[in-house]
């Protein structure tokens, strides 16, 4: 079995609002603990601006515009509720097109626990960028090794700028 999970665009870090649900204005955000809150050796901040979190809730990947060797894919595991550490980040390319801006995960199944993931997203460039799949993400904390492979690219003048899934009736085939 398989199921999908993509979070909208956020601006900055990874935060939490307030308990439950952020339905009254005004809330503060959080950064979670773990995650960066400062330029990398390189002068860079994290740009996130797109997350997949894994159907536990134990794991979030963070799409990375940074195209140094900190940017592209992040990978964030919980080990102890609330404290999330980096256990692997992966640039797709050492390329002005290597950090990633839209970000989707579909998930497979073993017996009701999600067991592994595929990741997509797209490139940074503003012309030409790739829509790339990811493999390689863990869900249990391991170290990841990520693989990238282009599934197709923009023509010229043209930019993907987002990349979701669509259902399927069991079974079928895109």
């Amino acid at each position: 079995a398989q199921s999908s999970a993509g979070i909208g665009n956020i601006d900055g870090p990874v935060q939490i609002v307030g308990p439950g649900l952020p339905d009254v204005g005004g809330q503060t955000g959080n950064i979670y603990a773990g995650f960066p809150t400062a330029s990398d050796t390189g002068g860079k901040f994290p740009t996130s601006n797109q997350i997949a979190i894994s159907p536990d809730g134990n794991t979030i990947f963070v799409a990375d515009g940074r195209t140094d060797t900190f940017g592209g894919i992040l990978e964030f595991f919980q080990s102890i509720p609330g404290s999330w550490t980096e256990v692997g980040h992966a640039q797709v390319d050492a390329t002005a097109d290597g950090g990633l801006r839209a970000l989707t995960a579909v998930y497979t199944y073993t017996s009701g626990v999600a067991t592994g993931v595929t990741l997509y997203g797209t490139t940074t460039n503003a012309s030409a960028n790739r829509i790339v799949q990811i493999t390689g993400g863990t869900l249990n904390g391991n170290t990841p090794s990520f693989t990238f492979s282009t599934v197709e690219t923009a023509a010229a003048n043209t930019a993907f700028r987002g990349v979701a899934l669509a259902p399927t009736a069991p079974g079928a085939t895109a």
